[in-house]
């Protein structure tokens, strides 16, 4: 009962977290210390975070003081001082980035993969000890990993439709329960998000309607064993594609409004084309009936994130995409205004990398990391990102590789996280690590020379999360 007693307080401080502060479901990873918002920590975000402090502003990025301790666990006392300031400089000329408020993460939960996809595990790592807890074969084949609300839930996807929550707390990590969301058909779930105590909604990448769900009945296995209740209700999408089935992805909420990403692929085609541009779907979650849609600018909004990324500080949601995944010059990541219900504008093209995109992570208004191919390997790369063309670019390349690079995540400590999925004992797979300040990699070891030693975890990692 010990895991089940968690996960109830774990999804109660969620509830008053995404409802009693009407926070968006899913967010970002803001960089410390970078009160100027864009997206590099220096020493003139000591100034930024002077300015708040005398004109009684507020950025909980710059909210770094007093420093958390064992019995404090967080960062900040919720106000801005010319000690935040002070503290601010002095992290930003030893090129480390501080703790701040907010910057709660503690836990990596992290699936993994056989290179034939044969079977899957999950692991639970310690950031800041990098020590884990690892159960082999804990998930089926095709399982990723998504934290609505910061509570760890495991999509098994293709064939399996299914969401299931293990228990973190207990070192053996067993499962506390399974919940099938076929729904009838090899729903294929790709994105799972919480917006109560008592109502979710996952997306059935292979279906028509959107589904929705009684989280509950995940969380507590006796309510209903077999999980028939499971989902409440539909809500019908198809009129988005000719084909009836849209390809929803990645959600978001932000206020009352959810936004879904379509994909809106040829299914008569083995490739799946897209049709053309992707589309953000936008529902009244108070009546569950679609209110509207965002035409986004690029082909197939498919990017390996958790959710809809949400900038809490720009106002903005974020997708992004290759397009059309045989040619490299159709994708590109895009800002969209949730308020105004309309593009905010591309920041960075699959053109001008001459590369696919497959997953990103915003930083700030000028810099994101981006996993991209070109047709011959796969890189890891700081980007500038803007609304101008001449803004945009490659900052450096902090990885590149023939072997497959499936996700990267940030941590507000300015860690970049990488699932890496390196094939020889030369070229290990693993978990790699970034200090985002300067792109030097952590996980290396001088012994007798310089080279990636990723933490490596019993199988090659597919897709992680962070959580408290």
């Amino acid at each position: 009962m010990h895991g089940r007693q968690d996960i109830r307080q774990r999804v109660t401080g969620a509830v008053l977290c995404l409802v009693g502060l009407a926070m968006p479901s899913t967010s970002h990873s803001a960089l410390c210390g970078d009160t100027s918002g864009d997206g590099l920590f220096a020493a003139s975000d000591a100034l930024a975070t002077l300015r708040l402090a005398v004109t009684s502003g507020y950025d909980r990025r710059g909210d770094v003081v007093p420093i958390p301790t064992q019995a404090e666990p967080d960062a900040g006392d919720g106000s801005m001082t010319a000690g935040d300031a002070l503290a601010v400089l002095r992290k930003a000329v030893e090129g480390r980035t501080p703790p701040c408020r907010g910057a709660t993460q503690t836990r990596a939960v992290v699936t993994t993969a056989a290179f034939d996809f044969s079977s899957a595990g999950f692991a639970v790592v310690n950031i800041a000890s990098r020590a884990f807890e690892y159960r082999a074969g804990a998930l089926q084949r095709d399982a990723v990993i998504r934290a609505p609300g910061g509570i760890p839930i495991v999509v098994n996807r293709h064939g399996y439709n299914n969401l299931q929550i293990l228990d973190i707390e207990d070192e053996d990590l067993p499962t506390i329960n399974e919940c099938s969301v076929r729904g009838g058909i090899n729903s294929n779930p790709h994105d799972v998000l919480l917006t109560s105590a008592s109502k979710g909604y996952v997306t059935p990448y292979g279906g028509s309607d959107l589904y929705v769900i009684s989280p509950p009945i995940l969380f507590e296995p006796e309510l209903d064993p077999a999980c028939n209740g499971f989902i409440t209700d539909r809500i019908d999408l198809s009129s988005f594609d000719s084909d009836r089935v849209p390809q929803m992805d990645q959600m978001v909420t932000v206020g009352d409004d959810l936004f879904v990403a379509l994909q809106l692929l040829d299914n008569t085609e083995i490739l799946l084309p897209p049709r053309g541009n992707g589309v953000l779907a936008v529902i009244d979650t108070n009546t569950d009936t679609v209110k509207g849609s965002i035409a986004l600018s690029f082909a197939n909004p498919f990017a390996e994130t958790k959710g809809l990324p949400w900038d809490e500080f720009q106002q903005r949601i974020f997708a992004g995409g290759p397009g059309n995944t045989t040619v490299l010059d159709d994708g590109g990541i895009e800002a969209v205004d949730p308020h105004t219900m309309q593009s905010a504008g591309l920041l960075m093209t699959g053109a001008e990398l001459d590369a696919n995109i497959f997953d990103f992570v915003i930083v700030g208004t000028g810099r994101a990391f981006a996993i991209i191919a070109d047709e011959s390997s796969n890189s890891v790369v700081d980007l500038r990102i803007g609304a101008s063309p001449a803004e945009r670019g490659i900052r450096k390349v902090l990885l590149s590789s023939t072997a497959l690079i499936t996700d990267i995540e940030m941590t507000e400590r300015g860690e970049l996280w990488v699932a890496y999925r390196g094939e020889s004992g030369n070229d290990p797979s693993g978990l790699r690590i970034f200090r985002v300040t300067d792109n030097v990699e952590l996980t290396v070891t001088t012994d007798p020379v310089p080279k990636p030693k990723p933490i490596a975890l019993g199988q090659a990692p597919f897709t992680l999360a962070f959580i408290e």
